[in-house]
């Protein structure tokens, strides 16, 4: 996994390199051309100028190279600072510390306390020590803050590369010399497993061709290869999924004549609930990340020895920008919904709930409730009163109240007993923990987008629809925009005097102001309720934009399921939709579960439906049996 690939300052440095040494060799280069070739006076008065000309560039870029490459000049002349927040840890003893690169870590837990002037406050130097520093094949002397000793495995397919482990035993970078790493210019891939607290060793696998291990340690010669690990490392105890490698390690389970093995596995993780079939890794912990960068889901296992402050936390993690979503049980990160590790979704007061499984600790199951994910999220904090309760046969057991106060990835974690959740769970639907969640208080970053239209806004209405006895205020310009069927109402014979309009008895009031607060994106336009009737309408009305709005709607919501997505792919021809619905289609029962009753589909999409399913799993149509 690690990626022998030069930063900024290394590439400059290397162009500078060639630009001196083609500067110093352009006489020598003249000089051999003298020899082929003749030339006359004149030419050769302008050969000798170029020749003075490129020595003085040379004289003029011996200094500046000098100067670029220097450490100490750059920390002179340059500063960068670099803001993040951690969740899933403690606040350290030191408000701020000073590394021994000049680098200064200051931490903080309140909100927005981040700021710059938080280097103005008093710093603690961190002490230096001596490490075990290996540079081809040799040790030479190294002192800094913290030791490291990691190895990156990765078993290429011998089409790429040999198998390799490359081991680099050295000093920490300043980004390590703190409680936690900060580094956030490597790609995701390169943090994942190093991401974790000072005084431990950790191994992160997410392929069984390929690991990382990471050791960091705050004592002398801590990192010494010669002898153990320096915190080593337990026996794995539970299985994990895995996905994010799988493709570089086996290139022909993945590739296709109609696209690269890198492509086809690269759509593959983009699904939450895609992981590698008939593979798994061990650990003590089983975790998911998704990369936004890469629009990619990385799973796999965990393996640890902490011995510092800090220790990994079930749940959720946020650390150097990862964010982790970590258990302990085999298997907890996939259920049979295609899922992952959400088992359930709902939408209320324009906040998306989610309730997933954290794992399991001194006998009792971990129920987290979570709300927004980062991309939906529209407030800051929110204060909560809550009830909780397992659900089964129609009853409540095991009830919880309280209160919680809500932040950016701080969430509500409940704990269960393990053997009365085992008595109530079926293997068929699983377990069920009923909230009923009451919002006291909520500080919101960003106004949901609602608009009233029974009122006519100042600028914006310049029309007045009137339907079923109602009137709608509105905007006669986006209508026209949005429906070629409303254009030829709002405009008849291209006439743009239209200010009133009363409709014809065939549109319905609710349905056209539900299709109108789509043109806008207002976020009560859809539910799970109306999208079928709004799709209709926008096909009827011939609502290109609206229908595409539907299709992104449907394809985010985990309110629904992929059955009931399928069939309205189906029925409006949403292409997209339906091939990320086919996508999560992984093993025989989830097929079969899609067909419980053949009634909902025509024999003809019963067909199309399958051979879509053949061509994602085998790469081909079926094409029947041989003669």
């Amino acid at each position: 996994m690690k990626r022998t690939t030069l930063n900024k300052n290394e590439i400059g440095i290397l162009q500078q390199a060639i630009f001196v040494f083609i500067v110093f060799q352009t006489s020598s280069f003249v000089f051999l051309l003298s020899r082929i070739f003749e030339i006359s006076g004149a030419t050769a008065f302008i050969v000798k100028r170029f020749v003075n000309t490129m020595e003085i560039f040379g004289g003029a870029a011996t200094p500046c190279f000098f100067f670029f490459t220097s450490k100490e000049i750059r920390k002179l002349v340059s500063t960068r600072v670099s803001a993040s927040c951690v969740t899933g840890a403690k606040m350290p003893e030191q408000t701020c510390v000073l590394d021994y690169e000049d680098g200064i870590h200051c931490f903080c837990n309140t909100d927005f306390c981040n700021a710059p002037n938080m280097f103005r406050l008093n710093m603690t130097v961190l002490p230096i020590i001596e490490c075990k520093e290996v540079y081809e094949k040799e040790y030479r002397a190294a002192a800094c803050n913290k030791c490291t000793w990691k190895v990156d495995y990765m078993a290429y397919d011998k089409t790429l590369a040999p198998s390799n482990a490359v081991e680099n035993v050295q000093c920490g970078y300043s980004g390590q010399s703190g409680p936690f790493n900060l580094d956030l210019v490597s790609h995701i891939y390169d943090r994942i497993g190093l991401n974790f607290f000072n005084d431990g060793c950790y191994n992160i696998s997410m392929n069984p061709q390929q690991y990382n291990l990471y050791c960091r340690c705050s004592t002398a010669l801590c990192n010494n290869p010669e002898g153990s690990l320096p915190f080593p490392l337990p026996a794995p105890r539970i299985s994990c999924y895995t996905s994010g490698f799988d493709s570089d390690v086996n290139n022909a389970k993945y590739d296709t004549p109609e696209a690269s093995y890198y492509d086809v596995y690269a759509q593959l993780v983009k699904n939450d609930s895609y992981y590698d079939k008939d593979i798994e890794c061990r650990g003590q912990f089983c975790f998911v990340v998704y990369s936004k960068e890469q629009d990619k889901y990385y799973k796999g296992c965990i393996t640890a020895n902490e011995q510092g402050d800090n220790k990994i936390k079930l749940g959720y993690m946020y650390v150097n920008d990862v964010p982790y979503y970590i258990c302990n049980t085999n298997y907890l990160l996939h259920d049979d919904n295609g899922r992952g590790y959400v088992s359930m979704a709902q939408e209320a007061e324009n906040v998306y709930w989610r309730c997933g499984v954290v794992g399991v600790e001194n006998g009792k199951l971990g129920i987290q409730l979570m709300c927004n994910s980062e991309d939906r999220s529209n407030f800051w904090s929110m204060d909560i009163d809550y009830e909780a309760a397992l659900w089964f046969e129609g009853k409540g057991h095991q009830h919880k109240t309280g209160s919680h106060h809500h932040v950016a990835r701080k969430y509500l974690t409940l704990h269960f007993p393990l053997d009365i959740c085992r008595k109530i769970s079926t293997k068929q639907y699983g377990m069920t923990v009923k909230y009923v969640v009451k919002i006291m208080k909520k500080v919101g970053i960003r106004e949901k987008r609602i608009h009233n239209f029974s009122i006519r806004e100042k600028h914006i209405s310049n029309l007045a629809l009137i339907v079923e006895g109602k009137t709608i205020y509105c905007n006669k310009e986006i209508l026209a925009m949005n429906s070629e069927v409303l254009m030829d109402l709002v405009y008849p014979d291209n006439f743009k005097g239209v200010q009133e309009l009363k409709l014809p008895d065939d549109f319905k009031y609710d349905k056209l102001l539900r299709l109108i607060k789509l043109f806008h994106d207002d976020s009560d336009a859809i539910d799970c309720n109306n999208v079928e009737e709004t799709l209709e309408m926008a096909s009827n009305l011939k609502c290109a934009t609206a229908i595409l709005r539907c299709e992104r709607w449907l394809s985010k919501t985990q309110l629904m399921t992929a059955k009931a997505k399928m069939k309205l792919a189906e029925k409006y021809s949403l292409v997209d939709l339906q091939n990320g619905c086919i996508e999560m289609l992984k093993t025989s029962h989830e097929v079969q579960r899609l067909f419980e009753n053949p009634q909902d589909f025509t024999d003809s999409e019963i067909v199309e439906l399958m051979d879509r399913v053949t061509l994602s799993i085998v790469g081909h149509s079926y094409d029947g049996f041989p003669k």
